[in-house]
């Protein structure tokens, strides 16, 4: 039986998990979220759909939302945290403790077995949706073009964006 020629355009793509385009790709990912909803759409989705959907309260809609963004922002104080206990510069037990007292994570246990098991792939979640941010932004201020085609291009590895030709991490500051 002869297989029939499946047209580059829909080709799937392996990627592994633990590469760089992966973590770009979960940045990525995870700024079209706030591409989708910004934060007034998001709010009026999840109190008027998600909550109800969920059986849960839909007035405690804005606190959540208030708690997600605080959390968003503490992410960034485990970064330094993970990547020192990533390399051998913290132990697990000094790198939860740190964790509990400077990004406020009440178990970082199973934070840590996350990196242990998935490496930098949280980081995709905190510094690379970051950089995507502000890579998407500068480029749409700079070129006019819309966030939307930037975002396409690089989750169809067309543009890299804050991942350079070569595979390795721009640096972006």
């Amino acid at each position: 039986m002869r297989r029939a020629a499946i047209p580059a355009r829909e080709r799937a793509t392996l990627v592994l998990l633990r590469s760089p385009i992966s973590l770009l790709r979960e940045g990525a990912a995870d700024y079209g979220v706030d591409l989708v909803f910004p934060p007034a759409e998001r709010l009026a989705f999840e109190r008027d759909v998600l909550f109800p959907l969920a059986g849960l309260d839909a007035a405690e809609a804005a606190k959540y939302a208030m708690v997600h963004r605080l959390v968003r922002q503490l992410g960034s104080r485990a970064v330094p945290i993970l990547r020192a206990y990533r390399d051998h510069h913290l132990a697990a037990q000094p790198a939860g403790k740190a964790l509990q007292q400077a990004a406020l994570v009440s178990s970082p246990g199973p934070l840590l077995v996350f990196e242990d098991q998935m490496g930098p792939f949280v980081l995709g979640y905190t510094v690379v949706h970051e950089q995507v941010e502000r890579y998407i932004e500068t480029r749409s201020k700079l070129s006019g073009e819309d966030t939307w085609s930037i975002l396409r291009r690089i989750l169809a590895r067309e543009e890299l964006g804050p991942l350079g030709p070569d595979g390795h991490w721009r640096r972006t500051n």
